[in-house]
């Protein structure tokens, strides 16, 4: 397998309900999904049966973002309002990737900082699950074209030739 070389760019931040998402991609300057693993160690029974150890991983949305708390529809202000809320949150790393989604926790981040200079806020935002990767639906090198499901004299990538409509009885009238 060649060697493949991802970067964060162009990408998108979307906090809340998919229909009324808000979207903060212009301000976080850093973010990434972060696993945290806790392992249990084995337990040695009186028997001399083992227990085995277990684990668990907690994700975290983390980053840094430019300070807006001037803007009263802007990244701190809405952490500051919805602090403790699950919200929903999508994120896509770069413009055509796949995305990552789920809900979490917003906690309000800091506000303010050194005189006269440009502020950042670090965040960090619990997810209550593992987070759902969803692939890119037109990776680099397909195409978009309708095409339908292999079998009935269709080939997988073939386009679909669609049926004329039918009555109420099931009749179809051929144009």
């Amino acid at each position: 397998m060649p060697i493949t070389s991802s970067r964060v760019k162009e990408g998108s931040l979307k906090l809340g309900p998919i229909a009324t998402a808000v979207d903060f991609s212009c301000q976080p300057s850093n973010i990434r999904l972060t696993p945290t693993t806790e392992t249990e160690d084995p337990l040695e029974t009186l028997c001399g049966d083992i227990a085995t150890g277990s684990g668990t991983t907690s994700w975290v949305l983390q980053g840094t973002a430019i300070s807006d708390f001037d803007d009263p529809d802007g990244f701190v202000l809405y952490c500051f309002e919805n602090d403790g809320d699950q919200v929903e949150f999508t994120w896509q790393p770069n413009a055509g990737a796949a995305t990552w989604s789920g809900e979490m926790f917003v906690q309000a981040v800091e506000i303010g900082g050194d005189v006269n200079t440009r502020l950042t806020t670090d965040f960090s935002f619990a997810i209550v699950s593992t987070p759902v990767y969803t692939p890119d639906p037109a990776p680099l090198g397909a195409t978009t074209a309708s095409t339908g499901p292999a079998g009935e004299g269709n080939e997988v990538g073939e386009p679909v030739e669609e049926e004329p409509p039918a009555d109420a009885y099931g009749n179809t009238s051929a144009p």
